[in-house]
């Protein structure tokens, strides 16, 4: 049988990258949709759509941001149902 120690280590570990996780696809969800509306995420001034890729009319679609002002950049997948009627 496991000893105690190695079971909290390991539910602690378990535990804490859910929390890790959840925080950070919160603050990249709350980055995204300032960058769509315009806004820069760190400066809260304009923010430019530098590159837009796709591979076709259906799936995901690669959204490459950048900030004149403050210099941040941060690209964002967002998927796109296309025109093609996927």
């Amino acid at each position: 049988m496991s000893d105690p120690f190695t079971i909290f280590l390991l539910l602690f570990l378990f535990f804490g990258t859910i929390i890790a996780a959840t925080y950070y696809y919160k603050e990249k969800r709350r980055d995204y949709y300032n960058a769509i509306q315009g806004i820069c995420p760190k400066c809260n001034k304009e923010i430019l759509l530098e590159d837009k890729r796709s591979a076709g009319c259906c799936g995901p679609v690669q959204l490459s941001f950048h900030c004149e002002h403050c210099g941040y950049q941060n690209t964002f997948s967002s998927y796109d149902n296309g025109s093609c009627g996927c």
